[in-house]
C-alpha cells in the first residue's frame, strides 16, 4: 500500500490529521488533492482552495467528504495501475 493509499484509508476513518502528515510529505497531483481534502475536513477552506489549485482541480461545491474521498481513491488507484 502506497503512502497516499494509507492517507486515503485514514481519511475514510476520519483521521484527517494523520492523513495530512502523509500528504504533506509527498508531492504531485494526488498528494496535493489529498492535502486539499484534509484541509476541507479541518474546516480551512482557504488553505484547501490553495491545494485544490495546485492539484488543478476545482473544489466541489457543495463539498461531500465521502464522495470526494472516493474520487480521490479512484484517482490514486488509476495512477498506481498506469
Amino acid at each position: 500500500m502506497s503512502s497516499l493509499e494509507q492517507a486515503i484509508r485514514l481519511l475514510k476513518q476520519g483521521d484527517w490529521e494523520a492523513a495530512h502528515r502523509i500528504a504533506q510529505a509527498q508531492s504531485g497531483v494526488a498528494a496535493d488533492w489529498t492535502h486539499a481534502v484534509t484541509h476541507m475536513l479541518e474546516g480551512d477552506v482557504a488553505n484547501a482552495d490553495y491545494w485544490y489549485r495546485r492539484a488543478q482541480r476545482a473544489r466541489p461545491e457543495p463539498f461531500d467528504a465521502e464522495r470526494e474521498i472516493a474520487a480521490l481513491a479512484r484517482f490514486v488507484e488509476a495512477e498506481r495501475d498506469a
